[in-house]
């Protein structure tokens, strides 16, 4: 029971110590100075109630941090008689709650990106870490983090534990961290875009130059599985247990709406900057990890097959030969992009000679 009563017991004996410095230079200099003791030693005993304060911060996150750290099995070392290996920490004491969220939303969501209020699971990450976060470094902890910054002694500051050369408030750490976890999300969508959860299904996930959109059901599913992997990308692991945090987060934010969501959400947004010029302003999707299709193409086979085999091929060239040959009338359907392998274009119909073609290497397969 120590890693549960311990936190307590120090706890207590640190409010004890702030008690007792407080009736000896504070309320029993009263009665020899009057009132103005106050102007004496208000200074000196903020800092000792500051310094108790994070010290008692400190000591609950270090026991909370012990007492759920997960132990991994495996056979005892020769000359023990107990294995102990510990590989990883258990989230299990974050504060979710309805009066916290709320806090969250009130000092941060109104500073946040226009992004984050187009696509809920984003903002849902984005409060999941910072609720994360938040129980990994309270507030006393965070102050003297702030003064040890100072000194070099710590290199990430604030709510969200961001990295910077001076220290940071919550406010700056929060909006540091939003343009981070916009990236993060991003690699996230470029993944799910190619994985099997999307292939098959061309109106999952699809993307233009200028924003994204995707069906919400399914990316929430992804998204509430796949949450503890998805914020190693934060916390540099990804054996935290950490998927409860977010489910209980999005349901606060489905609560804020009415519990009502969209059944396809669209956001601002160019995750894939070299596919969209292929397909220009026309939404695109990957029909495997190394095809893109447009999603107007047909089903029915027809137009125009470009090929290059010639070993050393890279999407550099797939670049070239669409900045050379597209035409007004003539459209991307397809392409497929097997890097040291193989090129393959398949347009609409084509407004170039075929001679022109060879020039690039370039050769058409049918038509």
């Amino acid at each position: 029971m120590w890693d549960r009563v311990g936190p307590y017991l120090i706890e207590a004996f640190l409010s004890c110590l702030i008690s007792f410095a407080a009736d000896c230079y504070v309320i029993g200099a009263v009665a020899k100075e009057g009132l103005a003791v106050f102007d004496q030693s208000s200074i000196a005993f903020q800092l000792e109630v500051a310094l108790f304060w994070a010290l008692v911060g400190v000591t609950s996150t270090l026991f909370l941090r012990r007492r759920y750290r997960v132990r991994v099995g495996g056979a005892a070392p020769a000359g023990r008689t107990r294995a102990r290996s510990y590989r990883y920490y258990t989230v299990g004491t974050v504060d979710t709650s309805e009066k916290r969220l709320a806090s969250y939303e009130q000092r941060f969501g109104k500073n946040l990106p226009v992004r984050y209020k187009q696509d809920i699971l984003l903002r849902a990450l984005f409060f999941s870490i910072m609720a994360i976060e938040d129980s990994n470094r309270p507030e006393g902890v965070r102050m003297l983090e702030r003064v040890l910054c100072r000194f070099g002694f710590a290199s990430t500051t604030g709510i969200m534990q961001q990295k910077s050369a001076r220290p940071l408030s919550d406010g700056e750490s929060a909006l540091l961290a939003a343009d981070y976890i916009c990236g993060m999300w991003n690699d996230y969508l470029k993944v799910f875009a190619k994985s099997d959860s999307t292939t098959g299904d061309r109106s999952c996930i699809c993307f233009t130059g200028q924003y994204y959109s995707y069906d919400f059901k399914t990316m929430r599913n992804s998204t509430e599985e796949n949450f503890s992997l998805l914020y190693g990308d934060y916390c540099a692991t990804r054996l935290l247990h950490a998927n409860y945090v977010f489910k209980e987060v999005l349901a606060y934010e489905l609560r804020n709406n009415y519990g009502l969501s969209a059944s396809r959400v669209a956001a601002a947004g160019n995750i894939f900057p070299r596919e969209a010029l292929w397909f220009e302003a026309r939404e695109f999707y990957w029909s495997d990890s190394c095809t893109v299709k447009s999603l107007d193409c047909p089903d029915m086979l027809q137009g125009v097959f470009l090929v290059r085999r010639d070993g050393e091929v890279t999407a550099d060239q797939v670049d070239e030969l669409l900045g050379r040959i597209l035409g007004p009338r003539s459209k991307v359907w397809s392409v497929q992009v097997i890097e040291g392998a193989s090129l393959q274009v398949w347009l609409s119909e084509l407004d170039c000679d075929e001679a022109e073609l060879g020039k690039l290497g370039w050769e058409v397969a049918s038509e």
